[in-house]
């Protein structure tokens, strides 16, 4: 989640426009290239940017170009900053691809392309042999601390979202109230939970999970942040569709166990609805129906309604 601004261009584009070739041509990395070969991204997809592989005539190297989308980065709270520290931090601990650049002012992020790589299916997550190389990834990125922003990313970001719905005139739900009013519960119990949080992800579906078959990474850090790794967990739980049988492996995976450990864990899965919901209803503003078909009025609909479900957050 720039011609005059190529970051404008829409994810759907399969072959790069002139303000793509000038945004790309204007990188460092390829200020003495005469030659570019600009193709769309194959097996990645971003709802938020457009993704290409660029690489020189002849040349083996290829490299992943993020054009990033400023309509959407100031509605969906994106810190630039935020997303660049938390890029390097998780490419020092080998858990993402080597930074080649980074743009704070547009956004523009360029790293190596991973061949061979392919992003799982549900059903893959689902896998015990992939949740357990999954896991240990993931607990290798939530020992990272020392980042910039303040801790709970996730919970000052869904109200960043609502606000931004609000003041473009978009119509929430009725109990948006409660559910804002839990929101805050829900934060006092994960920061009582977790007192030394770490590098989350904040956005662990399956597009943004690349395996080559030998090793994983993760990409896409514009909602990264400091926070409770369970955010991570539910949302693997949720992406997987795992049962709480699975979801008692993703547990005992990740050092966990036992009945609060579950019920945290399904009150984090509120959460990631409700970060859904939001984010889907300020992107419904900003681009409607997306030529890519992705109905974001819709997600934020059926997101909204099953938040009327709270769970407990009081042990």
């Amino acid at each position: 989640m720039n011609a005059a601004d190529p970051s404008t261009e829409p994810t759907e584009l399969t072959e790069p426009t002139v303000s793509v070739r000038e945004a790309v041509a204007s990188i460092p990395l390829f200020a003495d290239e005469d030659e570019l070969v600009i193709e769309a991204q194959s097996g990645v997809r971003s709802l938020n940017n457009s993704i290409w592989v660029v690489s020189t005539r002849g040349a083996k190297e290829r490299y992943a170009v993020r054009l990033a989308d400023a309509r959407s980065a100031a509605g969906l709270g994106i810190d630039r900053t935020e997303e660049e520290a938390a890029a390097r931090a998780a490419a020092a601990a080998g858990i993402t691809p080597e930074l080649l650049h980074y743009d704070t002012a547009t956004g523009t992020m360029v790293t190596p392309w991973v061949e061979g790589a392919c992003s799982p299916t549900g059903a893959d997550l689902a896998d015990p042999d992939t949740l357990r190389r999954l896991v240990a990834l993931v607990r290798r990125m939530h020992q990272i601390s020392a980042l910039p922003g303040r801790p709970g990313a996730v919970f000052h970001r869904i109200r960043h979202l609502v606000g931004s719905a609000r003041a473009a005139g978009a119509e929430l739900p009725p109990g948006i109230e409660d559910a804002l009013a839990h929101l805050d519960e829900a934060e006092a119990h994960s920061a009582q939970r977790t007192p030394v949080p770490g590098l989350n992800h904040n956005d662990l579906w399956e597009n943004n999970i690349l395996d080559t078959g030998a090793r994983l990474y993760l990409v896409d850090w514009e909602f990264a942040g400091s926070g409770d790794g369970l955010y991570d967990l539910a949302t693997i739980s949720m992406a997987g569709g795992l049962d709480p049988r699975a979801d008692a492996a993703l547990l005992g995976e990740y050092g966990l166990s036992g009945p609060l450990a579950a019920a945290d864990l399904e009150s984090m899965k509120w959460v990631v609805r409700f970060f859904e919901a939001a984010w889907a209803l300020v992107l419904h503003g900003l681009k409607g129906r997306s030529g890519s078909g992705f109905d974001y009025a819709g997600h934020a609909r059926y997101m909204f309604g099953t938040l009327s479900d709270l769970p407990a957050t009081d042990r």
